[in-house]
C-alpha cells in the first residue's frame, strides 16, 4: 500500500488536483492511510478493515472522511492497473461521518475590537506577544479577508489588473473553485 499511496500521489493527485489538495492528501497520507495500512498488500485490504479503521477516526469526522474518500481513490486506481479485480473496491459501503455544517460569524463588538487591533497594529501601537510587530501587509490581509469573505488564498494571490475599482469587484482567473468574480465594497476597496 505505501508504493500505491506514493504513486496515487504522483499519477493522480499531482496531476488533477490543486497544490493545497495534494498538500492536504500527503498529510492524510502520512498521519492516517500509511501507519493503518502501509505496509498491507493491495490484494489484502478488506471492507472490515476500512470500516475498523475509519470507526477509530470518529472523533475528527472530517477528516476521516478525506481520508476514506484519499484511499477509496488510490484503490480504484488499483482496479485500473489490474491490481484488483474490477468492482472490488472495499471503501464503498464503509458508512462515513456524518458533517455538520460550521458556520461561526463574529459579533460587531468582536469585529470592533479586530479592526481597532488592526489600526493599533499599523500604527505601531501594538506588539505581538512574542515582540514582534504585525506588518501593515499582514493587517491589510486580514481587513479584505474579513470584509471580503474571500479565501486566503485568494486574497494573498491577488494582483492589481484583476481589480475593477469602478465596478468594486476582482475578477479571479483561477480560485478554488475556478474562475469567479470577488465583489468588494468601498472598505474593502479602500484596503
Amino acid at each position: 500500500m505505501k508504493e500505491l499511496f506514493e504513486r496515487y500521489l504522483s499519477d493522480h493527485a499531482e496531476k488533477h488536483k490543486k497544490a493545497r489538495s495534494v498538500y492536504e492528501d500527503r498529510n492524510l497520507i502520512a498521519a492516517l492511510l500509511e501507519p493503518t495500512f502501509g505496509r498491507t498488500k493491495v490484494k489484502d485490504i478488506s471492507r472490515g478493515d476500512i470500516a475498523k479503521w475509519h470507526a477509530k477516526l470518529s472523533k475528527t469526522p472530517y477528516r476521516a472522511n478525506r481520508a476514506l474518500a484519499c484511499l477509496s481513490k488510490a484503490l480504484s486506481l488499483t482496479e485500473i492497473r489490474g491490481l484488483r479485480e474490477t468492482g472490488t473496491n472495499p471503501c464503498p459501503g464503509v458508512t462515513k461521518f456524518k458533517e455538520e455544517k460550521r458556520k461561526r460569524f463574529l459579533s460587531t463588538d468582536e469585529y470592533a475590537s479586530l479592526f481597532q487591533t488592526l489600526d493599533a497594529a499599523v500604527s505601531g501601537d501594538l506588539v505581538t506577544p512574542k515582540g514582534s510587530l504585525l506588518s501593515p501587509v499582514a493587517c491589510a490581509a486580514i481587513r479584505l479577508l474579513v470584509q471580503s469573505g474571500a479565501r486566503k488564498s485568494e486574497i494573498l494571490g491577488l494582483e492589481w489588473d484583476w481589480i475593477n475599482q469602478h465596478g468594486g469587484f476582482a475578477e479571479l482567473p483561477d480560485s478554488k473553485t475556478g474562475a469567479r468574480r470577488l465583489y468588494f465594497d468601498d472598505g474593502a476597496l479602500a484596503v
